[in-house]
């Protein structure tokens, strides 16, 4: 049973790993929706499967005695663990479709989920992520904040990547360029930092800088 336990954990935490790492600002919420709960599903059921064949049907060995047995359980557990997360990120083949490239396989069946995981986020936070915006922003001039809060906000960060905002800053300023209106565009403003620092970092940048932003 402990060894049964221990390879769904390590199925479990791979897959939730997968999920929180596309939801930066509320990383918890993929793990409750109905997709993302069937994603983490399959992937220790997956695994179960792959220690039962190893354990009970095939009974691998790997050449170790009856006095190894721990190390042999180590083995197993691994091996079906990991080896059932790797089956199940494999393609046979990849088919060109349209402009994308489509995996034929076990991941492709498991890029189904993941995707379906990502839409019920999406459509989730949606909502939460509008209203939060708008009051967070309110009053915020776009052509000031755009110079100064992103800037603080990577620095009371301590592990923004020079990519990350690299990226952000190429976005603002294609964004500065558009016809949008000003107060939009300090929402969108507000969504792309939420998305790298999340909510008590904007909030808490925005609330010191509040004279400096404000309209």
């Amino acid at each position: 049973m402990i060894s049964y336990l221990l390879t769904a954990t390590i199925a479990l935490l791979a897959g939730a790993s997968e999920l929180v790492s596309r939801y930066r600002d509320k990383p918890h919420k993929a793990l409750l929706t109905g997709p993302g709960f069937f994603y983490l599903f399959i992937n220790v059921t997956g695994a179960l499967l792959a220690y039962y064949l190893i354990h009970d049907v095939f009974v691998l060995d790997f050449g170790l005695t009856d006095q190894q047995g721990v190390k042999l359980e180590v083995y197993r557990i691994l091996l079906a663990g990991l080896g059932s997360l790797a089956f199940f990120r494999s393609s046979l083949f990849t088919v060109r479709v349209g402009e994308s490239d489509v995996a034929v396989g076990p991941a492709g069946i498991l890029q189904i989920f993941l995707n379906a995981a990502d839409r019920a986020v999406d459509r989730a936070r949606a909502e939460d992520r509008a209203l939060y915006v708008s009051q967070t922003m309110r009053d915020i001039d776009f052509s000031k904040a755009m110079m100064s809060l992103p800037p603080f906000c990577f620095q009371l960060m301590q592990n923004v990547t020079a990519e990350e905002q690299a990226q952000i800053g190429s976005s603002i300023r294609e964004l500065a360029q558009t016809t949008v209106d000003d107060k939009v565009k300090a929402l969108i403003l507000g969504l792309s930092l939420l998305n790298v620092v999340g909510e008590s970092v904007l909030t808490a940048a925005v609330d010191t800088l509040k004279d400096d932003i404000s309209i």
